[in-house]
């Protein structure tokens, strides 16, 4: 059994939310400041006024949406590194994020309704990532596909992971704080993770790590909360039964 500290991941949990904040801060001032150095060079099928009120809208609702999109940034990454594009570490997620923003405040005249922003903040990260992997291939003119199997979880990543199919046997209850913290098991997890479609994973990931409640996933995913629901618990069963499988093949 893995001992939890609630107290301690209480603590954990407020200092990543307090870095969280200051980094969105930062980023929204480094954005207004970017959206102000656009002043007459607009879609000439906007007014100023309209391209101004658009990207105030991307600004204060797009960066409610930072953390989510910028872990979707980071597993892009880690598919073009499997790809051989880009060596672990060559890209930064921050900067690319910055980047997915400013390439929003470009294309305010593709902005779609509220409840689509955040699936259409995916499309352009996934565009300025995989354009970002293709630059660092063509100046290296060579990819170095990685290849090394992974480890085998060791025993407290094992003990974890039992946790968490345990967890994941519940899905109406919260994940395990230390579990969901824990880099190793997020790594364990994360393969597993990427059966699921693309849009189910982040479903899932904006209710157990992010801890939205459903109705907010509904309306940034156009669905109804019924249906984020469904989602969400179909893909905890299907997580809990492919890491049993996983256990299992590995004699744990």
């Amino acid at each position: 059994m893995v001992f939890q500290d609630p107290y301690f991941h209480a603590q954990q949990r407020q200092r990543e939310a307090f870095r969280y904040e200051q980094a969105r801060r930062q980023l929204a001032a480094t954005l207004a400041e970017r959206a102000r150095s656009f002043r007459g060079q607009g879609p000439p099928e906007l007014s100023e006024a309209e391209r101004e009120e658009r990207q105030r809208w991307v600004i204060e609702d797009g960066l409610d949406l930072y953390l989510p999109l910028l872990r979707y940034i980071v597993r892009r990454i880690d598919r073009h590194v499997k790809e051989g594009l880009v060596e672990p570490g060559e890209l930064a997620p921050e900067e690319l994020a910055v980047d997915t923003y400013q390439l929003a405040l470009q294309r305010v005249l593709e902005l779609p309704q509220r409840p689509e922003l955040f699936d259409w903040l995916r499309q352009l990260a996934r565009e300025v990532v995989r354009t970002a992997a293709l630059q660092c291939h063509a100046q290296r003119h060579e990819a170095q596909p990685v290849t090394e199997p992974q480890p085998a979880p060791a025993a407290a990543v094992t003990g974890m992971l039992k946790e968490l199919i345990d967890a994941l046997a519940r899905p109406d209850t919260p994940l395990p704080d230390d579990v969901l913290a824990h880099p190793d098991l997020r790594r364990a997890l994360d393969p597993v993770l990427a059966r699921l479609p693309e849009r189910w994973q982040e479903i899932f990931l904006l209710s157990a790590l992010d801890r939205w409640p459903d109705d907010r996933i509904a309306a940034v995913e156009g669905l109804l909360p019924d249906e984020v629901r469904a989602i969400v618990r179909a893909s905890s069963l299907f997580l809990r039964d492919w890491l049993l499988e996983e256990l299992r093949e590995a004699g744990t």
